[in-house]
């Protein structure tokens, strides 16, 4: 992403995964779509997503999922995860920080109706995120890394 003057302001990246829609099972993307297909790597000066381990936060929030919540799919948004969690923060938080990195492991889909209990864990400018659902299975874990305000 960059701003006004052409000057990059942010990078992103992603690795995806594809579930099969009747037994909500992980599917093998080169065994199915690009089966024919070569997969090429694209160069990337990018550090690759995280695998977050435990969180061992305290309980700040829990979500009841809306309909407002839900897409196509009928699960909750990916987007709406993020939202649950910036929003355990107080407005004063976001004055003299802003987030430098994002890190967010997505484990498992949300139903309409679920009840999902927010975790977090500060590490100093490190902060550890664990959403999870009504039988506390993780869903969600997410590391955001703050920076002073330049």
């Amino acid at each position: 992403i960059f701003d006004k003057n052409r000057e990059l302001i942010a990078k992103a990246c992603s690795l995806w995964s594809m579930i099969d829609q009747n037994t909500r099972r992980p599917v093998n993307l080169l065994e199915t779509l690009y089966k024919d297909a070569p997969i090429l790597a694209e160069a990337n000066d990018m550090e690759r997503p995280v695998r977050i381990q435990e969180v061992k936060g305290e309980k700040v929030d829990e979500v009841k999922v809306r309909y407002s919540d839900i897409d196509f799919n009928q699960h909750a948004n990916s987007a709406r995860y993020i939202k649950w969690q910036l929003d355990s923060y107080n407005l004063d938080d976001f004055k003299d920080k802003q987030i430098k990195r994002f890190d967010i492991n997505y484990l498992q889909e949300v139903l309409f109706g679920e009840t999902i209990e927010i975790y977090k864990e500060e590490r100093g400018n490190e902060h550890y995120f664990d959403l999870k659902n009504e039988k506390g299975r993780s869903i969600c874990k997410t590391i955001l890394t703050w920076e002073d305000k330049k």
